[in-house]
């Protein structure tokens, strides 16, 4: 994760988004994928996480980001809940579609919240709330130490670039 400079979001927006978060990862799909995984995994301290797309929000936030991006962009929730109230986690994994991308932080899920990734060498980060990283997605990661509900917005330009070419704009 390599943390980059893009514009802050109005606080009011940022209210917004946790409002929306409120109802991620609390139906009976998240519900169920949380436990299907503690079966395969025999553990109980994994988080129920959904992912939620903000297209209401498109062109809002095209007006602060798109020019700076130069493309089309997806925008979205990933929202990580503890609902058993000690340290869970994000089971390890790498995201099928998004090779890379830009997080922002609105929620860090509690005060230790690591992310490690495999490349293959495990790499460990911990991420600032209110800040944008380019996010590696296609690597193998995990995250650990969740103690409450994780918010992140994410953002994907279309075109797919490489978490390199992610570095080559934003740096």
């Amino acid at each position: 994760m390599i943390q980059v400079d893009l514009p802050d979001l109005e606080d009011s927006f940022k209210e917004q988004l946790l409002k929306v978060s409120e109802n991620v990862a609390t139906n009976i799909d998240s519900v169920k994928r949380r436990l299907d995984h503690c079966i395969r995994l025999d553990r109980k301290d994994i988080v129920q996480d959904e992912y939620v797309y903000l297209d209401n929000y498109q062109d809002y936030l095209d007006n602060i980001f798109a020019e700076r991006l130069g493309g089309k962009i997806t925008y979205y929730l990933i929202v990580a809940r503890n609902v058993i109230g000690l340290p869970s986690y994000l089971v390890r994994h790498s995201d099928d579609v998004r090779h890379a991308g830009i997080n922002y932080y609105l929620e860090l899920g509690g005060e230790s919240v690591i992310t490690n990734f495999y490349t293959p060498n495990k790499t460990s980060y911990i991420a600032e709330k209110g800040k944008y990283y380019i996010f590696q997605g296609g690597v193998d990661h995990e995250v650990l130490n969740i103690t409450s509900t994780r918010v992140v917005l994410g953002m994907d330009l279309d075109s797919l670039p490489t978490y390199e070419e992610y570095q080559q704009l934003l740096l």
